[in-house]
């Protein structure tokens, strides 16, 4: 629209989207005024944490996205090759990109270009506004890497296109086996890990949510075939619920009876600091759990309270 605008074109055949494009605008006002008026619990992403840096966050970031920070981490050598691979058809594009520039872009070229500027508009809104970058938000590097692989394959001949695709099935094919072949063998052997025995504590007993660290909680209740719900809190702040990526609903007063506690060696304590600041009595699990220990509580422990116990005036007004 605003090409055929700045062309001087008429904008008759434009005048679809032109409406289209009003009737998105007009839905995305109507739900920021309905977020203001009901005005419910959420985490902002315009706040920075307190010492946090802006080139580092920025760094971190991309190191996220393009899967360099797990490469790092990586024992396998496959992994170095996966990334140069993804890399280097990246720079392919783009020089690809470059050199078409004079003689006019194609349609790839130019969804290349868009992505482009996409993950450079997000990287400015950290630069110049409150945000706070997280690696997800650059999530249009995936689809700019499908594009490039096209932007490749479109620029070599037919026997070199044949050797790309084959190298890119291979690469994938081992990907796939080194990502998730130990899990998949996991899942045709029998399962004896603390995670399976909390599992079946849970179910056997009828408990439902299963709070604790990611790394815990989420290992659990993935092995109940959906009928457990791991809540989640902070890494370093015990029975604080995650903002976000996380379930808000079962932290009530009245879920604590549904629920384990999940506590590694290092939070106990901090849970015994905190239970002594609220009153609250818990009773250890036997069982033989390796690093972890499996708690009841007479009290909920997590917060904040799920809603509606959020909403200012509540408890006020029920005289819980």
């Amino acid at each position: 629209l605003l090409l055929a605008v700045i062309k001087k074109q008429r904008l008759r055949s434009e005048r679809g989207a032109a409406i289209r494009s009003l009737l998105y605008l007009a839905a995305n006002l109507a739900g920021i005024a309905l977020i203001k008026l009901i005005n419910p619990p959420h985490q902002t992403i315009f706040k920075k944490p307190e010492g946090y840096s802006r080139l580092s966050g920025i760094i971190k970031a991309i190191k996220q996205i393009t899967n360099i920070e797990t490469t790092l981490l990586a024992e396998n050598a496959f992994f170095w090759v996966f990334l140069v691979f993804w890399l280097a058809v990246l720079a392919l594009a783009a020089v690809v990109v470059i050199r078409n520039i004079k003689k006019g872009l194609p349609l790839s070229n130019k969804l290349w270009v868009i992505l482009i500027i996409s993950l450079l508009a997000v990287i400015a809104a950290s630069v110049f506004t409150s945000v706070s970058i997280r690696g997800i938000y650059l999530f249009m590097y995936y689809p700019l890497l499908a594009v490039s692989v096209v932007i490749v394959l479109e620029s070599f001949g037919k026997r070199m296109k044949m050797m790309l695709i084959a190298l890119l099935c291979v690469l994938s094919l081992i990907n796939i086996g080194q990502s998730y072949g130990r899990e998949l063998k996991l899942c045709f052997t029998p399962d004896d890990s603390p995670s399976r025995k909390i599992c079946d504590y849970a179910l056997e007993n009828g408990f439902k949510y299963i709070y604790g660290r990611d790394t815990s909680a989420a290992s659990v209740a993935a092995r109940s075939d959906g009928k457990l719900i791991a809540g989640l809190w902070e890494e370093n702040v015990i029975f604080k619920v995650i903002p976000y990526l996380n379930i808000r609903t079962i932290y009530s007063l009245d879920d604590f009876d549904k629920a384990l506690f999940i506590v590694t060696d290092d939070e106990i304590p901090l849970m015994e600091t905190e239970i002594a600041g609220n009153g609250a009595k818990v009773k250890e699990v036997k069982g033989d759990f390796g690093g972890l220990h499996v708690f009841t509580s007479s009290k909920q422990l997590m917060y904040p309270l799920t809603f509606p116990y959020q909403w200012p005036g509540y408890f006020e007004s029920t005289g819980k």
